[in-house]
């Protein structure tokens, strides 16, 4: 068995393969564009792509491992003895630590069996992933590798005293994604970035809110779009400024940052990133700190220094942003996937994110909307939420029942939440949404005026004091509860409304009559 590798690893999806680079030959990961054709014959070398104007063969490991082709979402580059090449991937798993895994002996059969090294599980896990040898991949026949020219000239830039702490063989190197947002330059770690999408196209959403712009189309799903800028508090770039966005996984879903260029991928020590006092910052948790443009490459200074921007770059955690409630909120209530009608306005499904039974204080995400005031709903009672078509009220809104809409190949009755509530009729237009529940089977639809926020439960009457358990109420009595949400700066309560309950209701009720 080889020894640890110092640096650990980093993971990287290929289909249902799960596999991993040592650090010290893993260089960056960029999204795959149109690959040039290459004259090569070797097996599984499917072109060439342009890396900042080196041209970097790309090798496709499935047809080396007898499987079929797919296309091709992101490259991981491999740097070894000076030299690069591309390996097809379907996106980043992240970095791993050596005293994060139990490494094992794997001992594969077949021509390709050389190419790895040992594997390894993660604790906790039963998955094997299987470790790439850079020196074998070096020695596969007719597989062309082409000089890091790039790699040559940063190192003459550095300086011989930074060359005596190479960064690609520190232990305490960090990979980060230079991204910039109007004139500011934030850096993100590389690895925590699962791809890039070029040109990325907005779609509405009746989600849209706060830092949330919409939802962007990546894999045949539609992810929330969300302005990297408005999240760090720093304020609002331009719709017309954000021409690529990188895609991260979240503990609890996937989310689409959107910025005006991604700048370059470098390596940095993480002595030279610098604390930031928090009052210094509009989300000091969102920051590890500061890190200086001498720093980095001449060029790649110069050109950040012409764009105006500051001297120093402010380096986002990964922490921090990995465990940002917002995010997570947003990312693990929608799974956003393409609708099948004609609509261009996304179509969000909820799910119930996976949390521990029984918590001790009430903390249930509600999705919260206009209703006479505000009133919210219990995320996981939500099956859908559609955008209001005003053709699709086909009767003469003077009742309960606005219409049906046909949606995957269901008829969905649409209510008027504001009638079945007490309340005064809303105009119904273009900006309503419809939140869709389902009851025995059957989906019943709730037009609101508009939606507002998610939130998270701050209190309510039935989870009493902190630390005492939530005892659960009846459909009757939770169709009027009061909640409060929002932080300590903005608390507030609202209504909080079973649409389950009220669905069941309208059935039995229309069921009798």
């Amino acid at each position: 068995m080889s020894a640890p590798q110092a640096t650990g690893w980093g993971r990287f999806q290929l289909g249902d393969m799960a596999l991993a680079l040592p650090m010290t030959a893993l260089r960056e990961v960029v999204p795959c564009g149109e690959l040039l054709p290459l004259p090569c014959s070797a097996d599984g070398v499917i072109g060439a792509m342009s890396l900042r104007g080196i041209t970097v063969p790309v090798l496709d490991l499935r047809v080396l491992f007898g499987r079929p082709a797919a296309p091709v979402p992101c490259v991981v580059v491999v740097t070894h003895a000076g030299r690069l090449l591309g390996l097809s991937a379907d996106g980043v798993s992240g970095i791993v630590a050596p005293n994060e895994v139990r490494l094992h002996r794997v001992h594969h059969t077949g021509p390709s069996a050389a190419l790895f090294d040992d594997g390894f599980q993660l604790a906790g896990s039963e998955a094997l992933v299987s470790v790439l040898s850079p020196p074998a991949l070096a020695a596969l026949p007719g597989v062309p590798w082409v000089e890091d020219v790039l790699a040559t000239v940063r190192d003459r830039s550095v300086g011989e005293e930074n060359a005596q702490h190479s960064l690609s063989a520190s232990a305490s190197a960090l990979p980060v994604m230079l991204a910039r947002c109007g004139r500011v330059v934030l850096a993100v770690h590389a690895l925590l970035v699962h791809a890039s999408i070029a040109n990325p196209k907005v779609l509405p959403s009746p989600l849209a809110l706060g830092a949330c712009r919409g939802v962007v189309e990546y894999m045949g799903q539609r992810l929330p779009a969300v302005d990297l800028m408005a999240v760090c508090g720093l304020g609002p770039q331009s719709p017309e400024a954000c021409s690529q966005a990188f895609v991260v996984r979240h503990p609890s879903g996937t989310v689409a940052y959107l910025v005006g260029e991604v700048l370059d991928v470098v390596r940095v020590q993480a002595s030279q990133v610098l604390p930031v006092p928090a009052f210094a910052l509009p989300r000091p948790e969102l920051m590890d700190g500061s890190l200086s443009v001498e720093h980095l490459p001449g060029d790649l200074a110069e050109r950040i220094v012409a764009l105006g921007s500051a001297r120093q770059l402010m380096v986002l955690s990964a922490e921090g942003l990995g465990g940002d409630d917002e995010m997570n909120r947003l990312a693990s209530t929608l799974d956003v996937s393409p609708t099948s009608g004609a609509s261009t306005a996304a179509t969000m499904r909820a799910r119930v994110p996976t949390a521990p039974a029984a918590p001790a204080v009430d903390r249930r995400s509600l999705i919260v909307y206009e209703l006479q005031g505000e009133a919210a709903t219990p995320v996981d009672q939500i099956a859908e939420i559609l955008p209001f078509r005003p053709e699709t009220s086909i009767y003469e809104c003077s009742g309960e029942l606005l219409g049906l809409t046909l949606h995957r190949g269901r008829s969905i009755p649409l209510m008027c939440l504001s009638r079945l509530t007490g309340g005064a009729p809303p105009a119904v237009g273009e900006g309503n949404s419809t939140l869709v529940v389902e009851v025995q089977g059957q989906p019943i639809g709730f037009v609101v005026p508009a939606l507002r926020s998610i939130e998270t439960v701050s209190w309510s009457p039935e989870a009493g004091s902190p630390g005492q358990r939530s005892v659960p109420t009846s459909a009757a009595a939770a169709a009027r509860a009061l909640v409060q949400i929002g932080d300590a700066a903005e608390r507030r309560l609202v209504r909080l409304l079973d649409l389950q309950g009220l669905a069941r209701d309208l059935i039995e009720r229309r069921g009798a009559a």
